[in-house]
This record gives structure tokens, sequence and C-alpha cells, in this order.
């Protein structure tokens, strides 16, 4: 399985990202400040290897920590697209009733 690309919405100072291709990107590259770390911690939260639970207090927007805070069900701040390769796509889709198409 190989990500193709990924898109943060609501995290931190993140309002979104729009959808990044991940294809041969080796680096990110911007003044201290302006979000790199943002882009990249959600990936890391979407399949932490240790305590990468969300942290309300320093994860959700300052703008929107209220709103989002009281929300029964949260928002999805990562969005990813993998590529799968045919044993898994056949397996997703007796998993779920899909066809492998989808």
């Amino acid at each position: 399985m190989q990500v193709l690309s990924f898109r943060v919405q609501d995290f931190r100072s993140v309002h979104d990202s729009g959808w990044i291709d991940v294809d041969r990107v080796t680096a990110l590259i911007g003044t201290n400040e302006s979000g790199k770390t943002n882009l990249l911690l959600p990936l890391w939260k979407f399949n932490p290897a240790t305590d990468g639970e969300i942290d309300p207090i320093a994860d959700y927007p300052r703008s929107k920590y209220n709103v989002i805070r009281n929300m029964k069900v949260k928002p999805t701040f990562i969005s990813v697209k993998f590529a799968l390769d045919a044993s898994l796509t056949k397996k997703l889709a007796v998993l779920t009733s899909l066809p492998p198409e989808q």
C-alpha cells in the first residue's frame, strides 16, 4: 500500500491544504512557523507508532476550538488516498461487499 496524496483540514494552523501529491516529494521548504510540521503531523497521527491521539488543546484550530470541542462527532482532519495492490483490493472488496473498482 502506497500513499498517493493527502489533505489536511482544520488542524492547528491549517484550514485546508487541498490535496497534496506525495509522489517524489523529498522536502517541504518554508520559513519558521509557516506550517510545515502542521502538514506532516497529521500523517503521523493517521497511523502513529505511539501516543498519536488527538490533543484538543494542541491540535484543534484556536479559532474553532470551542465549536469543535462541543461537537458530538469530531471532524476528520486528515484524508489519505492510497494505491492498493491487487491482493489487498480483493480482500477489501470481500470485507466491504463492494466491487473491487470501488
